[in-house]
């Protein structure tokens, strides 16, 4: 198998194409010849060793592809299912070794390349809609960085939760250019983070709670800021 490793912490330079043994498959776990693996800011961060990781390291946690082989016991998944992961190790490579229990099977229509791109944004997507915060029928909602890729997908979830009868705002750094997405886009509209400022500090003020309507508006605080 191939695999992109590093030596050592530094920049892009440090990744190196490499050859190494394809692993095998213990006892709960399924070996999976990768199509497509995901990228994600943390992986700069542990090449960059901004967070820290044993070294020599294959990094990458997300992807997708065919299972080739599993180890003793397992029965979720077999020879020639399609699935994909997030919170593994190691997919910056032609083969890993994965948790069976971290495996979500890829439903067809779906390729492994969009599977790979969307496990782990819109898994987010889906907790901060239908688990931090139960959208419903009536809500209107504002979404922080609404162009990255959690943000994109959590506006889609949304509408289709309130069942288009209620708009879905973006907020964004305008610095005075004029925004607009395509037709059929799930985002009703733009609100520069100035008024995001305004409406922020009149719907907290004198509460501690995490969420509160400002003349109907419902707010959504949630972590998506630089995802893309």
């Amino acid at each position: 198998m191939q695999h992109i490793m590093f030596h050592e912490y530094g920049g892009p330079e440090v990744l190196k194409l490499a050859e190494a043994p394809t692993p095998e498959p213990g006892p709960g776990q399924a070996l999976i010849k990768i199509a497509a693996a995901g990228v994600n800011f943390v992986e700069i961060y542990q090449r960059s060793g901004m967070y820290k990781v044993p070294l020599p390291a294959t990094i990458g946690g997300e992807g997708a592809g065919t299972v080739q082989a599993v180890g003793p016991g397992v029965n979720e998944v077999k020879a020639g299912d399609r699935v994909a992961w997030f919170q593994g190790s190691g997919s910056y490579a032609t083969d890993v070794v994965v948790p069976v229990e971290k495996l979500v099977p890829v439903p067809e229509g779906v390729s492994l390349e969009q599977a790979a791109a969307v496990i782990l944004q819109g898994t987010t997507a889906h907790v901060l809609s239908r688990a931090t915060y139960p959208v419903k029928p009536g809500d209107r909602c504002l979404v922080h960085a609404a162009g990255g890729g959690v943000g994109l997908l959590l506006c889609q979830m949304i509408k289709m939760a309130v069942h288009r009868t209620r708009p879905v705002y973006g907020a964004a750094y305008l610095h005075g250019a004029s925004f607009s997405f395509p037709s059929g886009h799930a985002m009703a509209s733009i609100i520069g983070y100035g008024m995001l400022g305004y409406l922020l500090r009149h719907a907290w003020r004198g509460s501690q709670r995490e969420h509160r309507a400002v003349d109907g508006l419902l707010v959504l605080m949630i972590l998506a800021v630089g995802l893309s």
